[in-house]
């Protein structure tokens, strides 16, 4: 029995198609101390170390406050909160205060993984002239944390076991006599 090669494709690069790449924005803005970083789009593992080079470079150019407004992201996995994380490291190492806007998206990762409560977090608003000044965004209501899950309640088993039945209460003690 003797084996033969495999066929091997004409073009190797169109063997396995790519879906094209969802379109990520960066618009950053600095002044007097503050800079400000618009992203729009998807971040996944494609798009992250764009997102982190971003962070890196703002955060790296001396500005005392880095807004990061995250409102127009509509998908966020694994790599994008590594890129925000790894720029917390970085604004903690470099006393640079980092507050993220995110929109539902982002939020729902930061609340799922439990990492909201390591960012400050605000909503964003433009500024009213649209001007490339950074605006710093308005506070976020905190959001209601919903209550822990409660355990099932138990079923009685096969063979119940005896149990010891409540006492009676206590009858009021008699009045003090009266002289």
């Amino acid at each position: 029995m003797t084996r033969r090669p495999r066929p091997r494709p004409e073009n190797p690069s169109r063997a396995v198609p790519r879906p094209p790449t969802p379109d990520l924005r960066l618009r950053a803005a600095a002044d007097n101390g503050r800079a400000l970083l618009h992203v729009v789009g998807e971040i996944d593992q494609e798009s992250a170390p764009r997102l982190r080079r971003a962070l890196e470079t703002l955060l790296g150019d001396g500005a005392s406050h880095v807004y990061v407004d995250l409102e127009g992201v509509t998908f966020c996995d694994s790599t994008g909160l590594h890129a925000l994380l790894h720029a917390r490291t970085q604004a903690l190492a470099e006393q640079v205060e980092l507050t993220l806007a995110p929109g539902a998206a982002v939020l729902r990762l930061l609340e799922i993984t439990e990492t909201a409560a390591l960012f400050t977090l605000r909503t964003a608003e433009p500024p009213a002239d649209h001007s490339s000044t950074p605006q710093a965004p308005a506070p976020r209501p905190s959001a209601p944390r919903a209550p822990a899950p409660q355990p099932p309640a138990s079923r009685p088993s096969a063979s119940p076991v005896p149990t010891a039945s409540p006492r009676p209460p206590e009858p009021p003690a008699d009045p003090p006599a009266q002289r």
